[in-house]
């Protein structure tokens, strides 16, 4: 606190001075809610991050709104975290808008983990061509080649 703050408030009591000075510094609601708001619709899960702490992130925000007073609804919070996970998840989201109408977002989390072990499982497997050792590519033999140009009349 500066010099000049203290001076301000040197004669009041505690719980005045702490209501004074979070008049003066706080954020008001409407701009606290607009931030959390516009953090949370424009959270996407970066590649390579965790899928969990992804979620976890915006459930945060979705926490703190509703300390605010301004919650979602569970499903348009299960709407905007399907729609912020990256293209590994395109799968789980299609099946999940298909089958699991009523879950909470606790559910949803934990069934996105259970899939992402299925991710890491199926890693990509790199192809590679083998030959065969001592086998040759021999012409294959053409039998009966007819002289097409018999029968023809010049």
């Amino acid at each position: 606190m500066s010099h000049a703050l203290q001076k301000q408030f040197e004669s009041y009591p505690p719980q005045l001075m702490l209501a004074e000075l979070k008049k003066i510094f706080k954020k008001p609601q409407a701009v606290e809610i607009y931030d959390l708001v516009d953090a949370l619709h424009s959270c996407k899960q970066a590649s390579g991050k965790s899928m969990s702490a992804h979620v976890l992130e915006m459930k945060g925000y979705m926490d703190q709104l509703h300390a605010l007073g301004k919650s979602y609804d569970n499903d348009m919070a299960i709407n905007l975290i399907n729609r912020s996970l990256n293209k590994d998840f395109g799968d789980f989201v299609r099946n999940f808008n298909m089958n699991c109408v009523g879950k909470t977002v606790t559910e949803l989390h934990a069934l996105l983990i259970d899939y992402e072990k299925g991710l890491i499982d199926k890693a990509p497997t790199l192809q590679v061509l083998t030959i065969q050792k001592g086998r040759e590519n021999k012409p294959k033999p053409q039998a009966n080649k007819k002289d097409k140009s018999k029968g023809k009349i010049d």
